[in-house]
């Protein structure tokens, strides 16, 4: 008997951190104003895009992660504290939303989610494509994240507001 190969693919590589909930404003240069993924933009188009970020979030029948925006080169978080402004080098997938991944994992149906306090931001150097696989049995190579080697930068410049 073979031994079945080892799955390569990754499913993201990136940086999540969180931010003060008044954090509530996302722009982006990116692929918006829909989310969009590898295999999930055909809808979108690169523009400049603004909303609040409790507005990002796409509420499935089942909760998932969502809202994603790939083809950033730049995103901007604003509040009354300040902005922080992300820049790609050159470019980063960007998801700003009030639910963590670990709370819409852990959640049944969108009406057991709640705001968990935070902005949490998670800027992705590449995920894997969503695939259903509800009309095939692998998703095609070119979606799929098995690079072994990349490279990865970003450059975050806060901004106190002005006073």
């Amino acid at each position: 008997m073979q031994a079945a190969p080892l799955h390569t693919a990754l499913p993201r590589f990136g940086v999540h951190f969180a931010l003060d909930p008044a954090f509530d404003k996302l722009a982006y240069f990116g692929y918006g104003p829909f989310e969009s993924y590898a295999d999930k933009h055909q809808a979108s188009w690169r523009g400049v895009f603004e909303s609040r970020v409790a507005d990002q979030f796409v509420d499935y029948i089942r909760p998932q992660e969502n809202s994603a925006h790939m083809g950033c080169r730049w995103a901007r978080l604003t509040g009354p504290a300040g902005t922080l402004d992300i820049r790609g080098l050159p470019e980063f997938s960007c998801t700003a939303t009030p639910y963590s991944v670990e709370d819409l994992t852990a959640a049944d149906h969108s009406d057991a989610i709640f705001p968990g306090g935070r902005t949490e931001v998670y800027l992705d150097y590449r995920q894997h494509g969503i695939g259903s696989e509800s009309c095939c049995t692998t998703l095609p190579d070119c979606y799929r994240f098995e690079e072994k080697q990349f490279t990865f930068a970003f450059r975050l410049e806060p901004r106190p507001a002005a006073e």
